[in-house]
């Protein structure tokens, strides 16, 4: 009773949680094994904007201690 009521306030404050445990659900109950596959293409996505995030930053800062190397 008390798992339920909780379920349903946590739900109620964090529907994203509730589409992805809808979305687990399913693909536990249809044992479904293109799950990791839909995965992988979703993480090498993700993985490629993080790689390119960290190349800007990673030349910024290079550039900043370049730039305080020369200049000071």
């Amino acid at each position: 009773m008390f798992l339920t009521l909780f379920t349903f306030y946590f739900y109620f404050h964090f529907p994203f949680l509730a589409i992805i445990n809808a979305f687990l659900s399913a693909m536990i109950q249809l044992r479904v094994k293109k799950t990791s596959t839909l995965l992988m293409s979703a993480f090498k996505r993700y993985n490629v904007i993080l790689k390119n995030s960290f190349i800007v930053i990673f030349n910024i800062s290079i550039g900043d201690i370049i730039f305080r190397l020369l200049y000071i």
